[in-house]
């Protein structure tokens, strides 16, 4: 059986610990410190890596509301590099509002400074166009230009030849380092690298996309990829319909690893109540009205047929949407479920209980094919996590007792 994957949110998972300093007078802001120390308890727990989410743009409201300072996840991450020797290093960095070089440049930076454990979870960016003094594209725009994006970075990244090895009486053999011409509709680039590639061969390529163009973009380019669903048979119809995009694309289709996020709740139980506004919120974002429903009743299939009309692709996240829709699928499914998920978790699969039947359920999505692994996201205590439910993965023989290789592509077994 396969071994399960665990990814940790750099800044999401923090927050409910933050939260609760907060509220007892502690410092409402984390300091650089609290992100050294929440990644080196990963590390000491086995995570594969840390996820460094980043939104350029936050609403106002949303980011008053968080005790922290959402830094840039390349300087963070690097910050972080320096203070452990194993977890992987996950960069979130727009292809919208950056240069191919400059990404190209920066996250190599990092694989090398911290021994190929860096990744980039590449992103066409939903918010922030007024930060760069642009009008944010359309969705197929935005991903037309990630592909042409990607595609030069790679490309710059594979300008070294990879049997490099420094000259006796020299620093540089800059005849290993071939020229790297990209013409396209979106970038053009003439120039060449000057950081080489490191252990892992080119670092390892994130996509957090559930559109039909996203999961189109992480077929062609993606090692893994984060996805939004809390339906068991939904993840399942994602992944294998991930899978089989990879294979058109002439990939090996288990080269993909297709992590959901998760919020876990350890001896705790998810709060069912309805708050004011939370049925016009889910709402909006199915697309029908949910008014006047019984919570405790199945949903009516009136609201199940409402599916067929609701342009899910143009939703900013497409996956939440589609995750909610396919929890509503579910034979019985409830009002009250449906609100709790998005209550509790965003839209993300959200578990609460013993850490037993917690550690049964991750086991039971991976043995099911819904998953490879997940992104551990803000829930509840996540060293709860570490201490209670690692453990049982271990015992079952499903995740690390250590670091067996040096590379985040060694951790997430991608070749």
């Amino acid at each position: 059986m396969s071994r399960i994957h665990l990814v940790v949110e750099a800044v999401g998972a923090q927050l409910p610990e933050l939260a609760e300093r907060a509220r007892r007078g502690g410092p409402r802001v984390a300091s650089p410190d609290d992100f050294l120390d929440f990644a080196a308890r990963a590390e000491d727990a086995g995570v594969d890596a840390l996820f460094y989410a980043d939104f350029l743009g936050k609403p106002r409201a949303q980011f008053a509301a968080r005790p922290l300072i959402p830094f840039e996840p390349l300087t963070a991450l690097s910050a972080i590099a320096a203070r452990t020797s194993s977890i992987g290093l996950i960069a979130t960095a727009s292809t919208t509002f950056s240069e191919p070089y400059t990404l190209a440049r920066q996250i190599a930076s990092l694989d090398n400074l911290s021994g190929g454990r860096a990744g980039w979870n590449i992103v066409t960016s939903i918010q922030g166009a007024g930060n760069y003094g642009q009008d944010l594209a359309a969705k197929d725009e935005r991903y037309a230009r990630a592909a042409e994006v990607t595609d030069a970075v790679l490309a710059l990244w594979a300008s070294w030849d990879p049997a490099y090895r420094r000259p006796r009486g020299g620093f540089v053999d800059t005849d290993a380092i071939a020229d790297v011409h990209f013409s396209g509709a979106h970038v053009t680039l003439d120039g060449w690298l000057d950081v080489p590639s490191d252990r892992q061969g080119r670092p390892v390529l994130f996509q957090a996309g559930s559109s039909a163009a996203g999961l189109t973009f992480a077929a062609r380019y993606a090692d893994a990829v984060f996805g939004i669903n809390p339906s068991r048979s939904g993840a399942i119809r994602t992944r294998t319909r991930l899978r089989e995009l990879a294979a058109a694309q002439g990939r090996d289709p288990g080269a993909v690893k297709y992590l959901p996020g998760v919020r876990l709740f350890v001896d705790d139980e998810l709060d069912t109540v309805e708050s004011p506004g939370l049925r016009d919120a889910v709402g909006a974002l199915l697309g029908v009205p949910l008014g006047g429903l019984d919570l405790d009743a199945p949903l009516p299939d009136r609201i199940l047929a409402a599916r067929g009309r609701v342009d899910t692709q143009s939703a900013p996240i497409t996956g939440t949407v589609e995750g909610l829709w396919d929890l509503a699928a579910e034979p019985g499914t409830t009002l009250r479920e449906l609100l709790g998920v998005y209550r509790n978790g965003s839209g993300f699969l959200s578990l609460a209980g013993s850490a037993r039947s917690i550690a049964d359920t991750l086991l039971g999505w991976v043995d099911d094919g819904a998953a490879d692994g997940f992104v551990l996201g803000a829930g509840g205590s996540v060293d709860e996590v570490y201490r209670q439910v690692i453990p049982l993965l271990r015992a079952a023989g499903r995740y690390r007792d250590h670091y067996a290789g040096s590379t985040l592509r060694d951790h997430l077994e991608v070749p």
